[in-house]
């Protein structure tokens, strides 16, 4: 049964709305800032750009922290991350943006204008600011203080325009490659020239650069240019942009006409031939590499201390370099745009973010041609070449569906394949025959002389290929290659929509050809499941376990409500983008606005078979023998009214700064139904403004019901008196009644009091994703820890901090740790 898509709701996050989360984000991340609350400033950017106002992109909001304390992007819409981007210094410029920032924005805006036409949602429905709880490890921004751009002092060697009476820019690719070459202090001099002709305007330029003979002063760069700076000191930066430029064979241009440009693979090349960088330095599409392959790659390059060059495309089919130097543990990736160090700041690669469940793992959603330059360091001597041979325009097909008599039949197999990587490949390409993931033999042979970047065959075919003296049994038949300096075959790289082998079985002396399915294949686990009373324009609650048994999921999830006895009466529920790996379980909580009239209504979960962000093309999911759920929609409910029971008690007698502390709660529901969000501030006695809070927690508490709740939070303030009040969140923040429970003094010792017990180090995973091994830092002695599948079903007890988890498939798991009286849980995945 298929679905066509309908309109799904997602509400406006209003400015002031957008201005909390951003101030939530703030509290959780820089507790230890908060001597004072930042003032939260909207930018209204200059109208010569896209965004004219917080009416002009649908997308988000701008604020700058305080004065040059920073800056976050907010989103409008509940669809997306409720935090797009941050900076922990500087402030967002409201004119001449630049143009890779900008793009970047563009990017945003693209996805939620994509949000707008397609009807989509992300999986965490509202905000909370346990949205932004910490994976394992971070980098901290690698280029630190270097802020430099494309225009004066740094483009006084480029080609001189006369008709525009200014320099050309450098072009966002030298600048990258120039604020990474500094980050090296690399090369002394370079090796070789390089010089090429080009007309700029009707003007006529020829462009050379002896590298060769040229030392470069490094010593007289400086991270930040004023007009302080020297001539010597501008001179040296300007060379060495000027030298990146020409190695590049940049296409110059003054920043009004568009600027400069070349390509990647260019800037790859230049870096070992004419600057003296190690020639293992390679080149990566994302196209070819799932979410936890891309992603792992990113941070080892950051572990290992090598910023990345990576480009990104712009809507318009642009292209724009910048360098990703860093990461933090809530999964925004650090990116210095080369522009005088406006806008840099943390990122999300994509606002299409499913959060992995709090993982600390993250989608890229939609690529935009990125691609990335990897392994940029100093010579090191050593020769590892990862060739990046990828499967190109058509994937590995035959027009042969069985041969009769192995013996004598013949068959051929065509594939396109294309070099994406930078080294030259010499070698052999041919079809690897499989059988439990052993190489038996190759078949055909094409041998490859200097295959230079971007060079490869759209359609190639292997004739007259022979599976004669093969055994009964299944066979995998796999487009390999292997260099001339190698012993062993590799894959070429296969992609969602390019399959790079078949299958093969063989039967007697016959064979039988198949084209593998390279589908998701969802189904539920259990029946749906809801909780609590469904209301009409309130969220809705609905639990799915799903099972991917095909290739990897990335797309919509979404169920389908509807009336049995009126086919014209029906929603879908905001669709959720979803990451689930190849054969994994996958536990998902489905949280949107219930928009139909009162009345009886069943719930059945479609998810869309095309698995990619474009297409839409939706089935239902195979579900167990088990009745479709039906559910009673009320009619809407009056608003909530909280009400405290009793005064809240923190857990510890005595609170300590810097320390974990946990507040009990009891609420009742006097009135309506609640599903938004509680949470208590501090405040200092002569301030208005919160200095900092716990974490807010999601509540769903119906009429005349009383719950429990327990928020949880470090308060890093310093040593005093502070005031604690409860609000939650309807329409706008409401102080929980009576106000003689909800606010109280308390008193703030100071850390160094602390007993030693309670200044552990923090318990961590070493590494996130894992595959064979998971290691417990910081665990001490006398550990015990218990996986659980997100379902809270025990996986397994250990009591050791080094676990092996080969026995588990792949997916998000939790691990639960048990140390003395304190229990904590971290989320890992098993890839």
């Amino acid at each position: 049964m298929a679905f066509c898509s309908s309109a799904l709701f997602a509400a406006f996050i209003s400015q002031e709305q957008a201005r909390e989360n951003a101030r939530f984000f703030f509290m959780n991340r820089h507790q230890d800032l908060l001597r004072t609350a930042p003032e939260l400033r909207p930018v209204v950017l200059d109208k010569s750009n896209s965004f004219t106002s917080k009416e002009a992109s649908g997308a988000f909001y701008i604020f700058n922290l305080g004065e040059n304390r920073g800056f976050i992007l907010a989103a409008a819409d509940d669809r997306l991350k409720p935090v797009l981007a941050y900076a922990d210094a500087g402030a967002f410029p409201s004119e001449q943006i630049p143009d890779n920032l900008q793009a970047w924005l563009d990017f945003y805006e693209s996805e939620f204008q994509y949000l707008m036409n397609h009807n989509l949602s992300i999986a965490e429905e509202g905000f909370s600011p346990t949205d932004f709880s910490s994976s394992a490890s971070s980098v901290e921004a690698l280029l630190g203080n270097t802020k430099w751009d494309q225009l004066y002092p740094y483009n006084l060697q480029c080609p001189y325009s006369e008709v525009y009476s200014e320099h050309t820019a450098t072009g966002c690719l030298a600048t990258a490659m120039a604020q990474i070459m500094y980050y090296h202090q690399w090369p002394l001099s370079g090796t070789g020239s390089n010089s090429y002709n080009l007309d700029i305007n009707a003007e006529n330029f020829y462009l050379s650069a002896d590298f060769g003979q040229t030392q470069y002063a490094w010593q007289n760069m400086l991270d930040t240019y004023n007009p302080e700076s020297t001539e010597e000191q501008k001179q040296a930066v300007a060379l060495l942009m000027y030298h990146c430029g020409v190695a590049v064979n940049m296409e110059y241009n003054v920043a009004s006409q568009g600027g400069s440009w070349a390509y990647l693979s260019d800037a790859g090349a230049a870096l070992s031939k004419y600057f003296g960088y190690d020639s293992d330095l390679q080149m990566y599409t994302r196209d070819f590499y799932n979410f936890a392959e891309w992603s792992g790659l990113i941070r080892s390059e950051l572990d290992a201390g090598r910023p990345v060059l990576y480009r990104g495309g712009g809507i318009d089919g642009s292209g724009h370099a910048f360098v990703c130097d860093g990461y933090d543990s809530d999964d925004f990736y650090h990116i210095n745009w080369g522009w005088g160090g406006y806008g840099n700041g943390y990122f999300s690669l994509s606002t299409l973010d499913p959060n992995y469940q709090g993982a600390g793992y993250s989608a890229l959603g939609y690529s935009y041609g990125q691609m990335m330059l990897a392994g940029i360091q100093k010579p090191d001597n050593t020769s590892n070449i990862n060739y990046q041979l990828n499967m190109y325009k058509n994937g590995l097909n035959t027009e042969s569906i069985n041969l009769k008599n192995i013996s004598i039949n013949k068959f051929d197999l065509s594939f396109g394949f294309i070099n994406d990587g930078l080294s030259t490949f010499s070698g052999k390409v041919a079809i690897g025959v499989y059988q439990n993931e052993i190489l038996l033999k190759t078949l055909g042979n094409l041998d490859l002389t200097n295959l230079i970047t971007y060079w490869g065959y759209e359609n190639y075919t292997f004739q007259d290929l022979s599976l004669s003296g093969l055994e009964e049994g299944n066979y995998q038949l796999v487009v390999v290659h292997k260099s001339q300096t190698s012993s062993s075959w590799q894959e070429v790289a296969g992609s969602s929509k390019l399959n790079n082998y078949i299958n093969a079985t063989i039967t007697g002396n016959s064979a039988t050809f198949s084209i593998p399915d390279i589908s998701a294949l969802l189904r539920l686990n259990a029946a749906i499941t809801t909780e609590s009373t469904i209301y009409q324009n309130r969220k809705g609650r609905f639990n799915l376990s799903l099972q991917n048994t095909g290739q990897e999921f990335y797309s919509y999830v979404s169920l389908y409500i509807y009336d049995p006895g009126n086919q014209d009466n029906y929603q879908y529920l905001d669709k959720a983008l979803c990451l689930i790996p190849e054969g994994s379980m996958y536990s998902i909580q489905l949280k949107g606005l219930i928009e139909l009239e009162p009345g009886n209504y069943k719930v059945m979960a479609i998810y869309n078979i095309s698995n990619d962000q474009i297409t839409e093309e939706y089935s239902l999911m195979p579900q167990p023998e088990v009745d479709t759920l039906q559910i009673t929609i009320m009619a809407e409910p009056a608003p909530a009214e909280l009400i405290l029971n009793k005064k809240p008690v923190f857990e510890n007698s005595v609170l300590y700064a810097e320390a974990e502390q946990k507040l009990h709660l009891e609420i009742t529901n006097k009135a309506g139904y609640f599903d938004e969000i509680v949470n208590a501030f501090f405040f200092a006695p002569d301030n208005n403004y919160s200095v900092g809070s716990l974490n807010a927690k999601e509540l769903f508490i119906d009429r005349d019901e009383t719950k429990s709740l327990e928020l949880e939070g470090n308060i890093n303030l310093e040593a005093g008196n502070y005031r604690l009040a409860l609000y939650y969140y309807q329409e706008a923040w409401t102080l929980m009644q009576p106000d003689t429970a909800s606010v109280t003094d308390f008193q703030l010792e100071a850390a160094t009091h602390i007993p030693k017990s309670a200044i552990e180090e923090e318990l961590k995973l070493a590494s996130n994703p894992v595959r064979n091994r998971l290691l417990l830092l910081n665990a001490g002695p006398n550990i015990r820890a218990e996986i659980m599948n997100l379902n809270g079903s025990s996986l397994g007890l250990f009591n050791t901090a080094d676990i092996s988890v080969e026995y588990l498939p792949a997916g998000l798991y939790l691990l639960k740790v048990y140390s003395g009286t304190k229990i904590t849980i971290l989320r890992f995945i098993k890839l």
